[in-house]
This record gives structure tokens, sequence and C-alpha cells, in this order.
């Protein structure tokens, strides 16, 4: 995600992402994470309150939650102070079957999209108008 976002140029010194990193060996074979590991079930119990740079979020007001799953949208509960928070679900797997509560859950439903075109143009029109902080 973070070379994605890199490379659409809406990586601002003031985005922070939050999320794991693999470390892949010299032929290009992943052997491991890097720092703690973040999954659907400790998100809540303190993976993200340990996350590098969550603390030097707290105070700001926006929030950009990206998941792929209805338990991702807990993960914005470490942050305090927020005012507001755009979520955006990936609905990639059992589509109908989710569709439902996925648009009643979340602010934007992406349907098997794999591209990050969609956040990356919030962040575009977001910096573009001066309203991120």
């Amino acid at each position: 995600m973070e070379e994605v976002i890199q490379q659409n140029h809406v990586f601002h010194p003031n985005v922070r992402i939050i999320s794991n990193y693999m470390d892949f060996d010299q032929t290009g074979v992943l052997r491991a994470f890097k720092g703690q590991l973040i999954h659907t079930f400790n998100k809540r119990e303190g993976a993200l309150s340990h996350a590098a740079g969550l603390t030097e979020l707290q105070g700001r007001p926006n929030v950009l939650l990206l998941g792929d799953s209805l338990g991702d949208l807990t993960m914005a509960d470490g942050v305090s102070e927020h005012e507001n928070i755009l979520t955006i679900g990936f609905l990639n797997d059992q589509v109908e079957e989710r569709k439902e509560s996925y648009i009643n859950s979340f602010d934007i439903v992406l349907v098997k999209d794999e591209t990050m075109d969609v956040p990356n143009a919030v962040l575009r029109y977001i910096t573009s108008s001066g309203n991120g902080k």
C-alpha cells in the first residue's frame, strides 16, 4: 500500500501508514513480517496502540481507514480526538453474501478492486484543496 501511495505522489509528510511490513530475501521470497503483526484478532487488543507513529496521530482530526473485513472498522478506536473518519471497504470475496453488510458499515465499498485508485484520489483531493491536516 505504501509503495502505491508513493508512486501516486500523495505520500505527504503528514500521512502515516500503520500496516504490516514484509521482509523479503534477495531472491524476492517472503521470509518474515517486520515488527508486531497486526491481524483481525488483535487490532483492538494493543497491536495498533504500539504501532510506530500512532502517538503522532493524537489530536489529528481526520482518519482515512481502509479495510477488507468488518473487523477493520474498529482500527481507528485508538486515535483520540478525531472529527472525521472516512472508511473504505475492499470487498473481494463472497461479494453477494457480504455486500449488504459492507454497504451498511463502510462509507465507500469497492468490489473486487485491487487498486488504490479511490484512496489515492481522496488523498489528492484533500491535499489539493488544502483541507488535509
